[in-house]
Parts: structure tokens; sequence; C-alpha cells
């Protein structure tokens, strides 16, 4: 039987490390979000390097958070703009490797 004498060993061996975070929003899902923030009443320009996170509450509400503030939109017509939106980006090209990878 192992008994720990301090409080941190017990900590330690509970803790794992923590791997870095991946960003789930890409490019254009920021950019997306910041045409839709720049469409609404929001009194700030918004840039899609502005975008730091987005979630939905309980109440059906988008919320987007930015570097200079909080944005909010019903879920629904939210959902619309970002379709409208899509719509009139280009697609973002596959990058396509190339060459012999095997060894």
């Amino acid at each position: 039987m192992t008994y720990l004498t301090h409080p941190q060993q017990a900590q330690a061996q509970t803790v794992a490390p923590i791997a870095p975070a991946k960003d789930p929003l890409t490019d254009r899902d920021r950019l997306i979000i910041a045409t839709i923030v720049n469409q609404s009443d929001f009194p700030h320009d918004c840039q899609p390097q502005d975008v730091v996170t987005i979630w939905i509450n309980s109440d059906n509400i988008v919320w987007v958070k930015m570097s200079h503030g909080f944005a909010r939109f019903n879920k629904e017509p939210f959902k619309a703009a970002v379709a409208e939106v899509k719509a009139t980006l280009p697609e973002t090209p596959l990058v396509v490797c190339q060459g012999n990878f095997a060894k």
C-alpha cells in the first residue's frame, strides 16, 4: 500500500499533461462570422482576426466573442446568414501534395 505524505504528491499523480488546444474555427469560419457581424447593427468594424469564439446558449442565442466585445444573434437568422455568406465565398481550394513520400 502506498501512502502519500504531501497533497502535492497526490495532485502530481492525478494531473495529466494538457495538450495544446486546436482552434476549432478556421480562417474561413472567421471570415464568415466577421461578415455577418459587419452586416448587423454591431457598432464596431469586425475583422476575421477579431473573432475569438462562438457559442449557442440554451435560449438559442448565438454569441460571438470578439476582441472588442460581444454580438448576439437569434440562431435561425444566423444560420440563414451563414448559408448566404458561404454562397458568396469561393470554396477553399484543396492543397494537393506532390512527391514520393514512401521510404
